[in-house]
């Protein structure tokens, strides 16, 4: 025997029975119901197919479709920003750290380019270095909170 509930309550049951998380009983009645109404079967075939003319509003099919895995999806994302900001600020750390200490060795020795040539440009970039690793250490302990 089939209850009597109104067409929309049917959407939500067949919502659920389609993601698979109606309970044995929801998922008996409507299955019964599919059985009886052909055209209650075919808008659950039309939902299955994705099809957004279905009896099932797409907006109901999309909030089925696991928040969590939405959540994951988001949180997964973020993780990956957070390591690429992390390895561009070692890089640029590294980068600006070094640049001032390149060097060049011949036979007058050992001779630094950029803080010899050029004081003016090095202090800057190690200033700037400075506030990168800085960055850096605080992006690490960071990630580091959610064991990365």
């Amino acid at each position: 025997m089939q209850p009597d509930l109104p067409d929309d309550i049917w959407n939500d049951l067949l919502v659920l029975h389609l993601a698979g998380e109606a309970s044995g009983e929801t998922r008996r009645l409507v299955e019964e119901r599919l059985a009886r109404d052909p055209a209650f079967a075919a808008a659950a075939e039309r939902a299955r197919e994705g099809d957004r003319e279905a009896r099932v509003e797409p907006s109901l099919l999309a909030a089925s479709q696991a928040p969590a895995a939405q959540l994951e999806r988001r949180a997964l994302a973020a993780t990956k920003r957070w390591l690429r900001l992390r390895q561009t600020l070692f890089g640029l750390a590294l980068a600006s750290l070094l640049i001032p200490f390149s060097f060049v060795a011949d036979g007058r020795g050992i001779q630094y380019f950029a803080l010899r040539d050029a004081p003016a440009a090095a202090l800057p970039l190690l200033a700037a270095s400075s506030f990168l690793w800085l960055a850096w250490f605080w992006v690490g302990h960071r990630t580091k909170a959610t064991g990365l």
